[in-house]
């Protein structure tokens, strides 16, 4: 069995995501697959919980990015299939809920 992980740039665009696909399909054992964060999203959160965590509301603008990242790999590799962003958009209200409660303790 082999264990293969992927994140950051590997995913980071519907481009790579593709390659990623692809990478995955070739194997012939077993395999287990570990994907991480798109490009940059991890390194946003934690930008988004400090603003947060001081009070300051533009964590919001943050988590928009966040989304609108998301949004625009999701048309690209499901062209804007509902299913998939409306299981994206609960995770990230979700997030802005965690968030909007940090901000508020």
């Amino acid at each position: 069995m082999k264990v293969i992980k992927f994140g950051g740039s590997s995913v980071g665009t519907a481009e790579n995501i593709k390659r990623v696909k692809d990478i995955i399909i070739r194997q012939s054992d077993d395999v287990i697959v570990v994907i991480s964060a798109l490009d940059g999203i991890t390194d946003r959160i934690c930008r988004a919980a400090k603003m947060a965590s001081e009070g300051d509301d533009n964590f919001n603008d943050e988590l928009k990015s966040i989304e609108t990242y998301h949004q625009e790999v999701i048309k690209s590799l499901f062209n804007g299939n509902l299913p998939v962003l409306e299981i994206v958009n609960e995770l990230l209200d979700e997030l802005k809920q965690i968030l909007t409660g940090i901000k508020l303790v």
